[in-house]
C-alpha cells in the first residue's frame, strides 16, 4: 500500500471514530490547529516518534515544528519557536475529546484553550473547563484594594499546560514583562498556579 493510500486510511479511522491514541488525531485534523504542517508530514513525524526518533519536520512557515512528547493520550508539539500546542484526550461517557492548549512563548506565556469532540467540532471550552481570570491568582485582599493590585497589570496573560498526571494547570509568569516596583506590590498576594483535576466528565478546580 502507498504512502498516499495509508494516509486517507489513517484520517479515515479517525473519522470513523476507531482512533487509538492522540497520534491519530493529530494527523487527520482538518488543517486549522496544524495548517502549518501537512498531513503527510504529520504522519511522518509520528512515525518517526513512535521508532524513537524525535524529527525537526519542515513546515510552511520555513520553520521547524517537533513532536516533544507523545503518549496514547497525551501530545505536546513545538509548532515553531514562538508557539507550542499541547493536546490531551478524554473520555466522557461515550464521548472522546480533545482539549487543546496552544501556548505563545513570546514576548511573554499566554494560552488559548480548546475544545473539540472526535471529529474535530469545536465545542464551549467552558462546558469543559471554567478558566481562571488574573482575579483569581490574587489572594488575601478584597475590593478597592484588590481592583488597585489588578489595575497594575497591564496585560493579564494566563499559561495553561498539563502536568504529569494529566491535570490543567494555569499560572502566570508576571514578572517577565511588568514594572518591578509593580510586580514587588503584587507579589506577596498572588497565587502562582491553580490546579484543574479530569473527574470523568470535566475539569474541576483543586481547592
Amino acid at each position: 500500500m502507498n504512502r498516499v493510500a495509508l494516509l486517507l486510511l489513517a484520517v479515515a479511522s479517525v473519522a470513523q471514530s476507531v482512533a487509538s491514541g492522540i497520534g491519530d488525531f493529530f494527523v487527520s485534523e482538518p488543517d486549522s490547529l496544524f495548517v502549518v504542517i501537512d498531513r503527510a508530514t504529520r504522519m511522518d513525524m509520528v512515525d518517526y516518534y513512535n521508532s524513537g526518533k524525535k524529527i525537526d519536520a519542515d513546515n510552511r512557515l520555513n520553520g521547524k515544528s517537533r513532536i516533544e512528547e507523545l503518549s496514547d493520550s497525551y501530545m505536546k508539539l513545538k509548532l515553531s519557536d514562538s508557539a507550542e500546542i499541547e493536546m490531551r484526550m478524554e473520555v466522557s461517557g461515550s464521548d472522546t475529546l480533545i482539549v487543546v492548549s496552544k501556548n505563545l512563548l513570546s514576548p511573554a506565556p499566554d494560552s488559548d484553550v480548546m475544545v473539540f469532540d472526535r471529529h474535530w467540532n469545536r465545542l464551549e471550552t467552558r462546558s469543559v473547563i471554567d478558566l481562571p481570570e488574573l482575579d483569581d491568582f490574587i489572594t488575601g485582599v478584597s475590593g478597592k484594594e484588590k481592583k488597585e493590585l489588578l489595575s497594575l497589570v497591564e496585560f493579564p496573560l494566563i499559561m495553561v499546560n498539563f502536568d504529569a498526571d494529566g491535570n490543567i494547570v494555569a499560572s502566570v509568569s508576571l514578572s517577565d514583562y511588568m514594572i518591578k516596583e509593580n510586580y514587588d506590590k503584587l507579589k506577596p498576594y498572588l497565587k502562582q498556579r491553580i490546579v484543574y483535576r479530569w473527574n470523568g466528565k470535566k475539569y474541576k478546580r483543586e481547592a
